[in-house]
C-alpha cells in the first residue's frame, strides 16, 4: 500500500544518503533514468490543485522508493524553474501550491530524501544571483532589470512558503530581513514588502517582538534613504515606497492587516491545513522512522555551503561555524545592525522553545 510505500522510501534514502554527497552535482545522472522520472512527475504536477495537494504530494513521494533521490531531486528543481521562476511574471498563485506540493513531499520522505534543503540552497543562492545584479544601479538596461526584479520576486516567494509551511525556521527569514534592510535598494524594498506580505502573519505569530526591531531597524534606514533623495543621489529608493513599507510593518506590528493581505492569509491557511494533514500521515506512515523537520539554517549556513558543508544534509560534511555571530564577517563598524539583529533570531528562538 501507499503508506507503507512512504516508509520504504524513507528508509531508503536514509542507507544511500550516508554514502552520499549532499548534492547531486558529482553524480551523473542516466538519461533513461531522468525522462522517467520527468514523465512521472509530469503525470502527478499536471493534475496538482488545492483539493489535490495531500494526493499529488503522496504520489511524488512514493518516486523516492523508485529512483535516485538526487535525480528526484534535480527534476523537481528543474520542474519548479520551469513553472514557477518564469522572468516575465511574478507567479504568486501558483508558487503557494507549488512549494506545498513539495513541502508534503518533504515531509513524506524524511530528512533521508533531503529536499528540503537541497531547494533552500538553491532559491536562496539563486536568488542572491539575481539581488546582486538587480543592486547594480543603472548597469542594466530597463526590460533586463525588470526581469531579473521578477525573477527575484519568484525565488524570494519560493523561500517565504517553504517558511510559511515550517520547512525552514524563521531564522532565514529574519537574516534576509537584515539583508534587504542593510542594502536597502529599490529590490530590497520590494523584496521586503513581499515577506511581509506573504510572511507577516507567521512572523507574527513567532515572534511579535521582533516585529518592533524590525520597525525600528527601517525607520532608520528610511531617514538615510530620505536623506540620500535629498542629496540628488542616483541609487536612492522612491520616498513614496519607503512611506509604504513603513507603514505595512507598523500595521503589521499592531495585527492591522490591508484587505489584500487578509486575502493571502486566507488562501495559505487553507493550505496549511492540507499540509498540517500531511504531516499527521507521515508521522504515522513513518513509524519509527523520523519525517521531515524543520531546517534551523542561518543565511550564512546557505550562502557558505560549498565552502563549509552542509550540517543539515543527512551523511554531509561540515567544517563548523568558525565566525559564530557575525553573518557578514564584516570589521567592527558594521558591528551595531548586526547586534540589534541578532535578536531577532535569539527572541524568536528563545519563543520556539518555550
Amino acid at each position: 500500500d501507499q503508506e507503507g510505500t512512504f516508509a520504504a522510501a524513507a528508509e531508503d534514502a536514509d542507507i544511500r544518503a550516508n554514502d552520499a554527497t549532499p548534492t547531486s552535482s558529482a553524480m551523473a545522472a542516466d538519461p533513461e533514468t531522468i525522462k522517467l522520472i520527468q514523465r512521472s512527475l509530469n503525470n502527478s504536477l499536471n493534475r496538482l490543485s488545492e483539493q489535490t495537494l495531500e494526493s499529488v504530494s503522496k504520489s511524488i513521494a512514493s518516486f523516492y522508493s523508485q529512483f535516485p533521490f538526487h535525480d528526484m531531486n534535480d527534476c523537481l528543481w528543474k520542474n519548479i524553474q520551469m513553472a514557477c521562476i518564469p522572468p516575465h511574471m511574478v507567479m504568486s498563485g501558483l508558487i503557494p501550491l507549488y512549494v506545498g506540493a513539495m513541502s508534503g513531499v518533504h515531509w513524506l520522505g524524511g530528512d533521508g530524501i533531503q529536499l528540503g534543503g537541497c531547494l533552500v540552497e538553491w532559491s536562496v543562492k539563486k536568488l542572491f544571483d539575481s539581488l546582486g545584479e538587480a543592486r547594480k544601479v543603472g548597469a542594466l538596461k530597463e526590460d533586463k532589470h525588470e526581469m531579473i526584479n521578477k525573477k527575484a520576486a519568484n525565488l524570494l516567494l519560493i523561500v517565504c512558503y517553504l517558511y510559511n509551511y515550517g520547512v525552514i525556521h524563521c531564522t532565514l527569514i529574519y537574516d534576509l530581513v537584515r539583508d534587504f534592510i542593510r542594502n536597502f535598494t529599490e529590490i530590497d524594498v520590494e523584496s521586503l514588502l513581499i515577506v511581509l506580505s506573504h510572511c507577516g502573519q507567521q512572523l507574527r505569530a513567532d515572534d511579535p517582538s521582533a516585529l518592533k526591531e524590525i520597525v525600528l531597524l527601517v525607520k532608520d534606514r528610511a531617514q538615510n534613504a530620505d536623506d540620500s533623495i535629498d542629496g540628488n543621489d542616483q541609487g536612492a529608493t522612491d520616498s513614496s515606497r519607503i512611506e509604504y513599507i513603513v507603514d505595512t510593518i507598523i500595521e503589521l506590528k499592531n495585527n492591522k492587516p490591508r484587505k489584500q493581505d487578509l486575502v493571502l492569509r486566507e488562501k495559505t491557511n487553507a493550505l496549511k491545513k492540507s499540509i498540517g494533514r500531511i504531516k499527521s500521515s507521515a508521522s504515522q506512515s513513518l513509524a519509527g522512522k523520523k519525517s521531515g523537520s524543520c531546517l534551523r539554517v542561518t543565511l550564512r549556513d546557505v550562502l557558505d555551503a560549498e565552502t563549509k558543508g552542509r550540517w543539515w544534509m543527512v551523511g554531509a560534511s561540515w567544517a563548523g561555524n568558525q565566525h559564530h555571530g557575525k553573518l557578514w564577517g564584516e570589521n567592527d563598524a558594521d558591528e551595531p545592525l548586526d547586534q540589534e539583529s541578532s535578536q531577532l533570531e535569539s527572541s524568536s528562538s528563545s519563543k520556539k522553545a518555550s
